[in-house]
């Protein structure tokens, strides 16, 4: 890379990763220092900011547990919730089943559920894919379905978002009037 000044932005550099760098001067008459020694750093993981998404009333319905390879979590009625300190590692490759299990207060309703795994890292969760789950309305309890981790994803800790929302499948940046929203980490890993 070469730099006019005394500093230089790097791009296209990955996360969490370690990197080495030396450092020559090149004067106007094109005669060049020798390098310096070695440089060592390392960057710093992404800091990702997903769209929000919640329900806005859960007087009626909520999602009370979410279950996935090692995630067994059991929750109360939120409109969202943060449960992105919780997480289970995926194997690219794989087939996993993800079972939500939604709770009742009174009458049963009908409840539209989708499941988006963020794998490419890219803070959204539009991209082909990783809308890895849904189910249409229904009433029964709990409700389950299976997916594929690709071989293109990254290898890394990333989001997967849960929702569930009342008599309609929920898309990934939607508020609502009745349901919940939950986030949790994934971290995938190379084919076992």
């Amino acid at each position: 890379v070469s730099v006019n000044g005394v500093s230089q932005a790097l791009s296209g550099l990955s996360p969490l990763t370690q990197y080495e760098a030396q450092i020559r001067s090149k004067c106007p008459d094109n005669a060049t220092s020798a390098y310096s020694g070695i440089i060592t750093f390392t960057t710093t993981d992404v800091q990702l900011n997903y769209c929000s998404s919640a329900g806005t009333n859960v007087n009626d319905e909520y999602i009370s547990r979410v279950q996935l390879n090692t995630i067994n979590n059991p929750s109360g009625a939120q409109f969202y919730s943060d449960f992105t300190g919780i997480s289970t590692t995926l194997t690219k490759g794989s087939q996993y089943t993800i079972t939500v299990t939604p709770t009742w207060t009174g009458s049963v309703y009908s409840e539209g559920y989708s499941v988006w795994i963020d794998y490419n890292r890219d803070g959204d969760f539009d991209d082909s894919g990783e809308q890895v789950w849904t189910q249409a309305a229904t009433s029964s309890t709990p409700v389950s379905g299976t997916f594929t981790v690709p071989a293109s994803a990254v290898e890394n800790s990333t989001t997967m978002r849960v929702s569930m929302k009342y008599n309609g499948v929920p898309t990934s940046c939607e508020t609502f009037t009745y349901g919940e929203v939950e986030d949790y980490t994934v971290v995938i890993e190379g084919t076992g």
